[in-house]
C-alpha cells in the first residue's frame, strides 16, 4: 500500500527559472494534481525526462486547487478545455468551499461560459459542464480522493487558501500551500512523515523563521514556492541523521514514495513510515546504456529523485543524492 508524490514545479508567481509550484500524487494508477499552474501540459510532460512515467493532461483523474492566485490555477482552463473538447473525459475538481465559491465567477467564466457550435449558435456553459465538481468537507474533516485520505485547513494568506495532509494508512504527506509564518500550521503539518513548506518574500513565510525551527522538524521539511534568488549551496556529503539538519529545497521532478510498513521509530511505537532515501533514478548515457549518476548530497532534492519509505526508524529525507547538478537543465525551457 503506497503512494508517490512527484514535484511538478517549485517556483513562485514571478519565477523565470522554474515551473510554478505544483504536485502530482499517484496511487494505484490514479493521479491527483495539486494546483494547476500556467503551461500545465508542458510542465507535466517535463516530468517524463526527469524520471518516471510521462504525464499528459489526459492522465489527470483529480485536480485540487488550493487557492485562486494565477500561479496556482492559471492552467486549469487548459486542463478543463482539453478534457471536454478533445478527450471528452471530464476530471474531478476538488477545492474547499471558500475556494470554489469564486472559482467560476472570478477566474474562469469570462473565457469558458459560452460555446459556439458549427452553425454559429452560442450555448451557455457552467463549471459542472467541464468537470465533476467536488467541494471538500469542512476544514479538519476528511475526504477520500483517489483512495487517499485528504484533510485541509486554512492558511494565513491574502485569499482563502488550503494547506493539505494526504494520508494512506499511517503514512502522511503534508503541504503548506501559500501562507505567512504560522506556528499552528507548522504544528498541524508536524503530524506528517514529510512535508513541503513554502518560503518567499512579502506576506509569505520568511526563510529565517523556518531555519530557526527544531532540527527534528526541519529534518522532515522541504522548501517549495521559493523565489529564483534562493540558491542554497550543495553539501559535500549527506548529514548524519543525529546532527542538526540544514533546510533543503525540493526540486521539480523529485519523487517521494510512501509505503505502509510496521515497525517503531522516532514518531512513536505505532506503524511508522519514514522517507529514508531520495535515490537517483537511472538515465541513459550517450551510448544508450543505463547509468546511475553519482553526485554529492544536495541542498535540494535532485530532479527526478525518488524517495522510498520504510520502517527503519530513520528521519525522513535522511539521504539525498544527486541525479545531476541541482540547478540542472530541467528548468531550462527547451532542455532535453
Amino acid at each position: 500500500m503506497s503512494f508517490c508524490v512527484r514535484v511538478v514545479g517549485v517556483g513562485d508567481a514571478f519565477t523565470a527559472r522554474y515551473w510554478n509550484a505544483c504536485l502530482l500524487v499517484e496511487r494505484d494508477g490514479e493521479r491527483l494534481l495539486i494546483d494547476a499552474p500556467p503551461c500545465l501540459a508542458r510542465a507535466l510532460r517535463d516530468l517524463g525526462p526527469r524520471g518516471g512515467d510521462t504525464v499528459s493532461l489526459d492522465d489527470i483523474d483529480h485536480v485540487l486547487i488550493t487557492h485562486l492566485h494565477g500561479d496556482h490555477m492559471g492552467g486549469l482552463e487548459q486542463l478543463l478545455f482539453w478534457r471536454r473538447f478533445v478527450t471528452r473525459r471530464p476530471c474531478a475538481l476538488h477545492a474547499a468551499p471558500e475556494v470554489l465559491a469564486g472559482l467560476w465567477e472570478t477566474r474562469l467564466r469570462g473565457g469558458m461560459d459560452t460555446l459556439m457550435d458549427p452553425a454559429g449558435d452560442k450555448h451557455p456553459l457552467r463549471l459542472d459542464d467541464y468537470a465533476t465538481v467536488c467541494p471538500l468537507p469542512p476544514a479538519g474533516d476528511a475526504a477520500t480522493i483517489a483512495g487517499l485520505t485528504v484533510t485541509w485547513r486554512p492558511t494565513v494568506h491574502h485569499i482563502p487558501t488550503s494547506a493539505l495532509r494526504i494520508s494512506l494508512g499511517r503514512s502522511t504527506f503534508g503541504y503548506s500551500a501559500d501562507t505567512a509564518f504560522d506556528p499552528s500550521l507548522l504544528a498541524w503539518l508536524a503530524d506528517s512523515d514529510a512535508f513541503l513548506h513554502e518560503t518567499n518574500l512579502g506576506v509569505h513565510t520568511p526563510l529565517e523563521r523556518l531555519e530557526a525551527l527544531d532540527p527534528s522538524l526541519r529534518a522532515r521539511m522541504r522548501l517549495i514556492h521559493y523565489p529564483d534568488a534562493l540558491d542554497p549551496a550543495p553539501a559535500s556529503s549527506p548529514a548524519p541523521v543525529s546532527t542538526p539538519v540544514q533546510l533543503r529545497s525540493v526540486v521539480a521532478g523529485a519523487r517521494m514514495r510512501t509505503t505502509t510498513a510496521t515497525g517503531s521509530g522516532a514518531r512513536g511505537p505505532h506503524p511508522v513510515q519514514a522517507i529514508t532515501a531520495i535515490q537517483a533514478p537511472t538515465r541513459r548515457s550517450s551510448k544508450g546504456a543505463e547509468t546511475t549518476p553519482q553526485g554529492a548530497s544536495l541542498q535540494r532534492c535532485a530532479c527526478g529523485a525518488q524517495a522510498t519509505v520504510s520502517s527503519r526508524g530513520r528521519s525522513a529525507w535522511a539521504v539525498i543524492r544527486a541525479r545531476e547538478r541541482w540547478h540542472g537543465a530541467w528548468y531550462t525551457h527547451g532542455a532535453r
